[in-house]
């Protein structure tokens, strides 16, 4: 990895140990919001809470408004679509839907990794403490900007040569002595552009001062600053408006730290090994089933359903054999099949390659241990968890049901012609010309039926889970009600970390 090429501070952590590679989990960022307000609800539907938190996300993430309405109008019409949501959910449950096999598993694997994210705040997020001079001494790096000549070794005594050679001469005039070693110089760059441990020494070095080495993921890295600027005059509402940017790289490189320490004790003596003979060919196997998804989409799948079940077909000799052992216990082929397979797809993780196949294998392992400290200590029952999973649990079922709800419309012959006569059809026909045949006609018909089946079942089940909207409490969270959106909403993309 090069010098300067930005770390992921609280991403993720690697460590070996018996031969597995074991990740410290992803620096989630809080569910909700802690403000009491935001999380009072703001509607009910039969038993289930709608929060402010959850409108406002949704707003933003799903929106269900066009510009020409006024934010009241938009912010009901975002409501309207998560009461009908948790309506359809209710239904669901009703039904039996999140007792069937699939969905059952996918829903306890939302409710543990809520479980996991709850405890990593507690045990990771809640213990990072930023001073007031942390952040003033962060913002007087933010404002300048370093240039620096460097060498590095992995052989400690070579970099130690190349300091004492870079405090009386050039870069330029260097001669690297070993091939595996390296110099250059670097652009510009600035707090948070580093590693910290090679920021701390960058920043205390007077012009062509040499400081280091410095020990960084195996090599030995000798730093000389040879050009830069400051801004040499600060202004305290400048401070206080990058404080939160300072305080989010402080935080994820302390959080990064406690991570590691946390992981580290967790999965300490649990003897985690894989099976090479189990392994290699189901790597092997991986590696010729599963595509590259790179550029497809904005979030890309990493592993879909199809290749799921193409695996499923091609690892029936290896299917009940241990995958991995650790602490008296072991994992199957199919079991590490099976718990990707009920993962949501954008939480999948690259499984293609053999390192990779090894990190997904090891963060099973890790999760385990983790789901089983969050029981212990009743992270199920905790207030966001059960918050958190309702909301998801929510999607779900509402999707399930919606697909049951489809499968129930049809048309009858006639009424494709009557419906090809209507204003609605007519305009189709005139939009599409020879290309509007009999089966897209079908299909635009069904899509008008299903919208007002959709309707009417919603308004059935309003009945039966009665609804009920604190107008005050929404009304006082939407900030200019009265104001006319003059642009359509931006699609944003969404994808929950959780490594």
């Amino acid at each position: 990895m090069g010098l300067f090429q930005k770390h992921c501070f609280g991403r993720f952590l690697i460590f070996a140990l018996t031969g597995v590679v074991l990740l410290a989990i992803v620096a989630c960022q809080k569910s909700g919001s802690s403000d009491p307000a935001v999380q009072t609800p703001v509607a009910r539907v039969g038993e289930q809470d709608i929060s402010w938190d959850a409108v406002q996300q949704s707003f933003f993430l799903e929106p269900r408004w066009g510009k020409g309405l006024t934010r009241r109008e938009a912010y009901a019409n975002q409501l309207g679509y998560l009461i009908e949501q948790k309506l359809f959910a209710q239904a669901a449950i009703s039904a039996g839907l999140d007792k069937t096999p699939g969905m059952e598993a996918r829903l306890t694997f939302i409710l543990e990794k809520e479980m996991i994210k709850a405890l990593y705040r507690d045990r990771v997020e809640e213990q990072v403490e930023i001073s007031d001079d942390e952040l003033r001494e962060a913002y007087r790096r933010a404002n300048m900007r370093l240039k620096l000549a460097y060498a590095a070794s992995p052989d400690a005594a070579r970099a130690l040569r190349y300091r004492d050679f870079l405090s009386k001469s050039t870069i330029d005039s260097l001669t690297l002595i070993h091939p595996a070693d390296q110099k250059g110089l670097t652009p510009l760059f600035s707090f948070g552009d580093m590693d910290e441990a090679l920021e701390t020494v960058a920043f205390n070095l007077k012009m062509n001062e040499v400081g280091g080495p410095v020990q960084l993921e195996g090599e030995f890295w000798v730093l000389k600053l040879i050009g830069g600027d400051r801004d040499l005059v600060t202004f305290e509402a400048d401070y206080q408006q990058r404080k939160a940017s300072l305080r989010k790289v402080i935080f994820e490189r302390r959080a990064h730290q406690l991570s590691e320490a946390f992981i580290a004790g967790l999965m300490k003596d649990k003897k985690v090994r894989l099976n090479p003979d189990t392994f290699t060919p189901l790597a092997q196997l991986f590696n010729q089933i599963v595509q590259v998804k790179e550029g497809e989409n904005a979030i890309p799948v990493n592993l879909t359903g199809g290749e799921i079940r193409q695996l499923d077909e091609e690892i029936r000799d290896l299917a009940n054999q241990p995958l991995v052992s650790f602490d008296g216990e072991s994992i199957s082929v199919a079991e590490f099949i099976r718990y990707l397979e009920i993962m949501p797809g954008d939480l999948r993780p690259r499984v293609r390659m053999a390192p990779e196949l090894k990190i997904a294998v090891a963060r099973m392992v890790r999760n385990r241990y983790l789901v089983d400290l969050a029981t212990e200590n009743n992270y199920e029952n905790h207030p966001e968890v059960r918050q958190a999973w309702a909301d998801q649990r929510d999607e779900l079922l509402s999707r399930a049901y919606l697909k049951l709800l489809r499968e129930k419309v049809s048309y009858r012959p006639g009424e494709l012609d009557s419906f090809a006569q209507s204003p609605a059809g007519a305009s189709l026909v005139q939009q599409f010309g020879e290309r509007m045949n009999r089966e897209m006609l079908g299909n635009a018909l069904m899509d008008v039926k299903f919208r007002r089946y959709r309707l009417s079942r919603a308004d059935s089940l309003a009945v039966l889970f009665p609804v009920e909207i604190d107008t005050l409490a929404l009304e006082g969270r939407i900030s200019d009600p009265d104001e006319v959106l003059e642009a359509d909403p931006v699609r944003m993309v969404f994808r929950e970390k959780f490594n």
